[in-house]
């Protein structure tokens, strides 16, 4: 599932060195020209050739029989490693997966491509409240009790309710059906052995490993618990100033 993130010049270079023809298969979340694209090339163009002699599937959910919490689920590879998921409501058709990095114990990666656009539509929840303090100290660098002073700063004073909501208009044209979707994450969100991952959250990119390095034993190391709540920071500032 291609992720809609910026990346450096020296892991571009990394992604030209895989070849077309070394890539068994691409899953695309859904059609956006940021999502969508060939890593075996800087710019990520897709040429016709490149659909010559493979399988073009589009995925139907309507008969696994499979469900992955509360969304309906597509085993991949059939051995319960990696699961599409159906998720619209940003467009039709826009899916979500959820990758197990370790078998025990069980642990997983949720990534939630453009499910919505930023980890404060999920969080705080009534699943995942904010906490006092924050783990990890101050993300807001002004002193304090981070939790309190974000409650303070907050125009909706409850730790159960995400700092921002989806805004209505073209990025979800099915409104209904993306906070469905945004609320199903939310209750994966809260499970100690899942990380979500969202496309255009830039608060983990200085903390969790990028391709080709590997996430597996992310659980181990505890990075869940340390990065869950680093988006504050950038909460922080912009009500701060």
């Amino acid at each position: 599932m291609r992720q809609g993130r910026r990346i450096s010049a020296r892991q571009r270079h990394q992604w030209v060195d895989n070849r077309s023809s070394d890539i068994e298969a691409i899953v695309w979340s859904h059609n956006h020209f940021d999502h969508t694209g060939d890593p075996s090339r800087p710019d990520g163009t897709v040429l016709d050739s490149d659909a010559v002699g493979r399988e073009i599937r589009e995925i139907n959910f309507d008969n696994t029989g499979l469900w992955i919490s509360r969304f309906a689920a597509f085993d991949y590879f059939g051995d319960g490693s990696f699961y599409l998921l159906d998720a619209p409501g940003h467009t039709a058709g826009h899916m979500c997966a959820l990758a197990r990095t370790t078998a025990y114990p069980p642990s997983f990666v949720f990534m939630g491509a453009d499910a919505c656009h930023h980890p404060g539509v999920l969080r705080p929840s009534q699943y995942l409240p904010l906490p006092r303090p924050l783990p990890g100290g101050d993300p807001v660098g002004c002193g304090g009790c981070p939790g309190d002073l974000l409650m303070q700063l907050a125009s909706w004073k409850s730790p159960n309710e995400p700092f921002y909501h989806l805004a209505r208009g073209q990025f979800f044209p099915d409104y209904a059906e993306a906070i469905d979707t945004v609320a199903k994450i939310q209750e994966l969100d809260a499970a100690g052995n899942v990380v979500v991952l969202l496309a255009h959250d830039n608060s983990l990119e200085e903390h969790l490993p990028l391709f080709p390095q590997l996430l597996n034993d992310w659980l181990v190391q505890g990075l869940r618990d340390t990065t869950i709540w680093s988006f504050c920071k950038e909460i922080g500032h912009d009500q701060w100033v």
